[in-house]
């Protein structure tokens, strides 16, 4: 979705489910970045500027059913122009 300003300005934006911090979210052992997805906050203000984001999947956490561990995915590049490594964007 964009916020169109006219005269050509855009800002693109995502609807997101914000989840609380700190107490639903946690770092194990490993470095994974485990959340708690019913464990959600901001509710009045689902919209985020993309870029300020990054595209994550969710695994079911083992451990604990509840709970689901983050796992970043390959950033996709929309609207920049001439881009000649994308790994620049990773």
């Amino acid at each position: 979705m964009e916020i169109n300003y006219g005269l050509n300005v855009r800002i693109p934006v995502f609807w997101c489910t914000w989840v609380k911090h700190p107490s639903g979210v946690e770092v194990d052992n490993y470095g994974l970045i485990i959340v708690d997805l019913n464990n959600v906050g901001h509710k009045e203000y689902p919209w985020v500027l993309a870029e300020r984001i990054a595209h994550v999947f969710y695994i079911t956490d083992p451990v604990n059913e509840k709970k689901h561990i983050v796992v970043p995915k390959k950033q996709r590049i929309v609207g920049v122009e001439n881009v000649e490594d994308e790994e620049e964007y990773n």
